[in-house]
């Protein structure tokens, strides 16, 4: 006699649905808004049921999938709070104004442009 026992499946977390949402898209775990949207494009354009070389079935499944995919990221981008302060903003600045702000337009370096 076989029991049949019902397999408990733990829900995905968030993380994981973005892991696979990035994998989907062919993205990185740190990507900028527009890489992501490029990523997006990019794929959706070959499988888009409209231009797909490859039956239809298999083109509508990997659109929905790849939309699916590229409305988990940006549902998590558009709750993420960005962080605007003086400690983010500079650790994101240009090498150049890091450079102006520890060596100022010391004349060794040559003149401003």
């Amino acid at each position: 006699m076989t029991h049949n026992k019902s397999i408990k499946t733990t829900p995905e977390t968030l993380f994981q649905k973005i892991t696979a949402a990035r994998q989907v898209l062919g993205i990185f775990e740190e990507a900028t808004l527009e890489s992501i949207k490029n990523a997006f494009r990019d794929k959706i354009l070959i499988w888009h049921p409209d231009k797909c070389k490859e039956p239809l079935d298999d083109c509508q499944k990997k659109a929905t999938e790849l939309i699916n995919a590229y409305n988990v990221i940006t549902n998590f981008c558009a709750h993420y709070k960005f962080s605007f302060n003086q400690q983010t903003v500079d650790a994101h600045a240009p090498y150049e104004e890091m450079w102006l702000k520890l060596y100022g337009h010391d004349p060794m370096w040559g003149p401003p442009e």
